[in-house]
């Protein structure tokens, strides 16, 4: 999906439709090579959001963004590593 978003020309408006977060935060990180209307449609049953990257881009400003990527990525491996430190102990970490 978000290859797709890098081929739309600058000049476009880009709505990308997900119910993941993670894809919203993707879009964030990658504003600058995004078309500037770019927005993020999600949806949660019968409530749907249709949020701009723009404005949040240029408050948090580049160094925030590429932080949160940062974040989710670390915890991603940690949240892996867990998963996989269950297994090799034979413990079980699904609920």
């Amino acid at each position: 999906m978000i290859l797709h978003a890098l081929t739309v020309d600058k000049d476009a408006e880009l709505v990308v439709d997900s119910p993941d977060t993670d894809v919203f935060i993707l879009l964030i990180e990658m504003y600058q090579r995004l078309p500037a209307a770019t927005s993020f449609l999600t949806r949660r049953r019968n409530l749907r959001s249709n949020i701009a990257d723009q404005p949040i881009c240029e408050k948090l400003g580049e160094k925030c963004t590429s932080a949160m990527m940062a974040s989710i990525l670390s915890q991603e491996v940690i949240r892996q590593g867990d998963l996989l430190a269950g297994a090799w102990t034979g413990a079980s970490r699904c609920s």
